[in-house]
């Protein structure tokens, strides 16, 4: 499974457990909150920002409900047409280091800026790093992310730092 950027959207808190029996509370993810589910076997598997403000893993077991509609594709800030293609966009609260899909600099994306994507897939080997596809200049211009063979990158959207509406680094309408 691939790494995938979610918030909370159940209009509750969740417990996460060390176990994925659901035994020994680590945590709990609040309702707006982001996290990423790093897997799916009798649960998901979760990186989120725990009781201490580090990262912390665990599993949520089998939340369910209308209202739990996590990939954060279902939330954007608005949307952008690049190149003839319809995109999601998120808007960045800080300037945040951008990287290719082979996890090399390829250079800053400003607070204030947005950034365009269709998809809720985050790193493999950097979970908090999130998928992008192109990335809006402090002159008004999309530049396409790409480099070392791939026809995207990342952006670090900070979970370490952040993970509420109120202080993530990249937000959209959660």
């Amino acid at each position: 499974m691939a790494c995938l950027l979610c918030v909370n959207k159940s209009g509750k808190s969740i417990n996460v457990y060390k176990e994925n029996r659901l035994i020994n509370k680590v945590g709990t993810i609040g309702n707006r909150e982001i996290f990423v589910v790093t897997g799916v076997e009798g649960g998901y598997y979760i990186q989120f920002r725990g009781p201490n403000l580090k990262l912390t893993e665990g599993w949520l077991g089998n939340p369910s409900g209308e209202d739990f509609e996590m990939m954060i594709q279902y939330y954007p800030y608005g949307s952008a047409t690049i190149n003839g293609t319809k995109y999601k966009t998120y808007i960045m609260k800080r300037t945040m280091n951008v990287y290719t899909a082979a996890a090399n600099y390829w250079g800053k994306v400003a607070a204030g800026m947005l950034v365009a994507t269709n998809s809720s897939y985050c790193g493999d080997t950097h979970p908090t790093w999130k998928s992008v596809d192109y990335v809006k200049s402090t002159a008004g211009n999309w530049v396409k992310v790409d480099g070392d063979g791939y026809d995207h990158g990342f952006v670090d959207f900070d979970l370490g730092n952040g993970s509420m509406p109120s202080n993530v680094a990249m937000y959209g309408s959660w």
